[in-house]
């Protein structure tokens, strides 16, 4: 055997890959299959004639031309080749791979050993993470991302059109009190018959969402005047405070509603944002049930931001270790929302990225390590949720780069708040019922 201090870089690649079965391999001698490795054998269908195929046959006809091409490239390349293809294997399903295609070794120059992945599902997962990223789990509605991504875009629609719009925010006075007297499943059922009023309320292009615990937000397009938002908070008003049943319990509600308008208020969307809800909380002083318009401030376009995550008491779970490390989390994903914000790149999105993570898992651990020590019962599928989550942002390195950051903060920005209401919620409870504060 051929010493490793003399071996070409390639030929331990080859064996790592090929010999040792770490992904499905084939060695190719002038694009045929020569060899195939357990794992190939079972992606492409055991028991069918692989050995002498030529390879571009696994590829779907469209694709063999873009496959060969690799070939010829990787034959002619110091380091590996990569190429992403739509297979069609033999028994004629359909499979989205990548491939990696590096020369066998310096005795050779015309074999080539292929590894291969099976992407299929892992893209699936994403396109499915990407929409429930941007989905509140609980309502089904838009979520704060979503949100603020339609209002950017709303807002360079009216600058072509001259169009008048509005942002109207509104608040559930008294949702805290309704959901510590009835429980965490009474207190669901009330978010979710508001967002369904909600919808209801508005006009068909409208955009409904929930933007916080117990905040909700509308963005009404194309409004002719700016007073017909007035009319809109009304209808807001008169949906969500009509009396609610909730478990056989009559429960009503207040509600304080927020409205900025463009052009009037402001030319950026953090900042029309950052109106509407400084408006939401003139209101709430101002009384019950009431909106209120907001006027013109000094706040400049480009120096105002609104948080991708709003933190507030709402969240809470009544552990202070716990709510502690939520609030820092909240706090970490809104300094990655500023610096995308400010178009930053490369090294420090990555950093930032990396304090998220590594912020998590010290959260994971204070969690899991209070169940360890109270004997939790439901200890096992809280931590299998926390699992879930890192194989969930695992696969959102597809797409990579900094879309892939921006999809995966959106994503860990709902698990935060729907593992807060859920599994957090129930861990606090047992723990404060045998005396942990």
């Amino acid at each position: 055997m051929t010493s490793t201090l003399f071996r070409q870089p390639n030929e331990l690649i080859a064996e790592a890959v090929f010999e040792r079965g770490l992904l499905p391999a084939c060695i190719l001698e002038r694009g045929a299959i020569a060899h195939a490795n357990t794992p190939f054998t079972e992606l492409f269908g055991r028991g069918y004639a692989l050995i002498g195929m030529a390879i571009e046959g696994l590829a779907a006809p469209a694709e063999r031309e873009r496959l060969a091409g690799a070939l010829v490239s990787a034959a002619n390349a110091p380091a590996r080749v990569h190429v992403h293809f739509q297979a069609r294997p033999p028994d004629g399903s359909e499979l989205e791979a990548e491939a990696n295609l590096v020369l066998a070794g310096r005795q050779s120059d015309e074999a080539l050993v292929m590894s291969v992945v099976d992407v299929s599902e892992r893209r699936q997962t994403a396109m499915v993470s990407q929409t429930s990223a941007l989905r509140d789990p609980l309502t089904g509605i838009a979520n704060r991302a979503l949100f603020l991504d339609h209002l950017r875009l709303t807002l360079l629609q009216a600058r072509r059109q001259g169009a008048i719009f509005g942002v109207l925010l509104a608040q559930l006075d008294g949702f805290r009190r309704i959901h510590d007297a009835l429980g965490h499943e009474a207190g669901d059922e009330l978010l979710k018959i508001a967002a369904a009023r909600l919808t209801a309320a508005v006009r068909e292009g409208d955009t409904v969402a929930r933007v916080g615990g117990d905040e909700f937000g509308v963005i009404a397009p194309g409004l002719g005047r700016r007073e017909n938002a007035a009319l809109i908070a009304n209808r807001l008003i008169k949906e969500l405070a009509a009396p609610m049943n909730i478990q056989d319990n009559p429960v009503a509600l207040d509600v304080s509603v927020g409205v900025a308008t463009w052009p009037d208020n402001a030319d950026d969307p953090d900042s029309l944002y950052l109106q509407a809800d400084s408006a939401m909380h003139t209101s709430r002083r101002s009384g019950k049930n009431r909106y209120y318009l907001a006027e013109p401030s000094a706040i400049a376009a480009g120096d105002a931001y609104a948080p991708l995550l709003e933190w507030s008491d709402v969240h809470n779970a009544g552990i202070a270790v716990m709510d502690a490390q939520h609030k820092r989390l909240a706090e970490l994903i809104n300094d990655l929302g500023r610096a995308l914000k400010a178009g930053e790149e490369g090294d420090k999105l990555a950093l930032l990225s990396d304090q998220i993570a590594s912020f998590a898992r010290t959260r994971f651990a204070t969690e899991e390590a209070l169940m360890d020590e109270r004997q939790y019962p439901d200890s096992e599928r809280h931590k299998e949720a926390h699992r879930k989550l890192i194989e969930a942002l695992l696969r959102l390195s597809v797409p990579s780069g900094r879309k892939g950051i921006v999809l995966a903060m959106h994503f860990f920005e709902g698990w935060l708040f729907r593992h807060i209401e859920s599994d957090d919620r129930a861990l606090a409870l047992a723990l404060a019922r045998i005396g942990v504060a």
